[in-house]
């Protein structure tokens, strides 16, 4: 489970993985993950790939991304190869927890 605190800048390393839990070789990608804010819109994330071959990205989540605090939020991975685009779950889910003063 990835967990940010909202209201905190922080970055997530996450791995996109294949439902057999190989990796997605992210060569040649762009990454987008959608999370829900409090409002009920979305933010988009891009993501930066550090590892290709290995299904590894990261995102950056900002302190003024107002996320929807919740436990679990499902994650699901945008992959866009040569136009084609792939949705992959995380198998992680993401904890948005509340800040506290």
């Amino acid at each position: 489970m990835y967990q940010v605190v909202n209201g905190e800048d922080r970055v997530l390393t996450i791995y996109c993985r294949n439902s057999d839990s190989t990796p997605v070789d992210l060569t040649g990608a762009t990454i987008n993950v959608e999370l829900p804010k409090a409002d009920g819109t979305t933010v988009n994330k891009a993501g930066t790939i550090t590892d290709a071959a290995d299904g590894i990205f990261t995102i950056t989540i900002a302190d003024t991304d107002a996320l929807l605090v919740a436990q679990n939020i499902p994650i699901d991975i945008e992959v866009t190869i040569s136009g084609n685009i792939r949705i992959y779950p995380s198998a992680d889910g993401l904890a948005v927890l509340p800040k506290t003063y």
